[in-house]
C-alpha cells in the first residue's frame, strides 16, 4: 500500500511540475457507481463530470484482521486531487473467505 501511495504522489507531483495540474484544483462533481461481484466482493467507482477517459484502479491490499470495504483511493485528499484532474477511480473489496 505504501508503494501505491508513493506512486500516486509521484504522479501528481510530476503532473504539477510540468504544469498539467493546477496547484489548487477543485474536485469536480463525481458520480458514484457500486455493485457486488458473483464471488461476494463489492466495488465502487467515482467518475468525475470532466472525465478525461482514464480509469485508475486502486488496490488497497488485504489484511484478514481489518475491515474489507471497497476503496478507490488511499485517502480523501488523493481522491479529490485525482477527480479534480478528470481521472475516474475504481476499487474493490476482496471476496469473502471460503
Amino acid at each position: 500500500m505504501k508503494a501505491v501511495r508513493r506512486l500516486l504522489v509521484a504522479v501528481i507531483t510530476s503532473l504539477t511540475a510540468v504544469g498539467l495540474a493546477p496547484a489548487a484544483a477543485q474536485a469536480a462533481p463525481a458520480t458514484r457507481y457500486d455493485g457486488v461481484l458473483p464471488d461476494g466482493a463489492t466495488w465502487i467507482a467515482d467518475v468525475p463530470a470532466n472525465w478525461n477517459g482514464t480509469l485508475l484502479l486502486y488496490s488497497h491490499g488485504y489484511n484478514p484482521t481489518l475491515p474489507n470495504p471497497p476503496v478507490d483511493s488511499p485517502d480523501p485528499a488523493t481522491a479529490d486531487a485525482l477527480l479534480a484532474r478528470g481521472y475516474a477511480l475504481a476499487g474493490s473489496s476482496y471476496s469473502r473467505p471460503g
